[in-house]
């Protein structure tokens, strides 16, 4: 129902992702792989707007896709076993923890904008 396939897969959940920061006019979205870990990365935070741990825990409307549109993050916190943001300086933990080789990478890169990371 959520998916094009009609079934779950990391790929499908980067896809949705990149498509809402796209539509939330962000212009530099990038997909990485860290092992098993996705991250969704911008230096901009597509999810300013947002209460941005209702996004991952509840489904939240988002016209900008269209009538009955709603944010793809409530979907990773229901499909994957980790889920981990980053934005404003502010990390959280939706579901599981980061591991070393991840928050290594957060430390790094994602010290504005916005990345989402997550497994399976």
């Amino acid at each position: 129902m959520f998916f094009r396939s009609g079934r779950f897969s990391p790929e499908a959940a980067a896809v949705e992702l990149v498509g809402e920061a796209l539509l939330c006019d962000v212009l530099d979205v990038t997909v990485e792989r860290l092992g098993d870990w996705w991250i969704v990365s911008s230096s901009q935070d597509w999810l300013s707007a947002a209460d941005v741990e209702k996004v991952f825990r509840r489904i939240v409307p988002f016209p900008e896709a269209g009538p009955n549109s709603m944010r793809a993050e409530v979907l990773l916190a229901a499909f994957c076993r980790d889920v981990v943001t980053q934005g404003s300086g502010r990390r959280l933990a939706i579901a599981g923890s980061p591991d070393a080789a991840l928050t290594a990478l957060f430390e790094r890169t994602c010290r504005q904008g916005r990345a989402v990371a997550f497994r399976c």
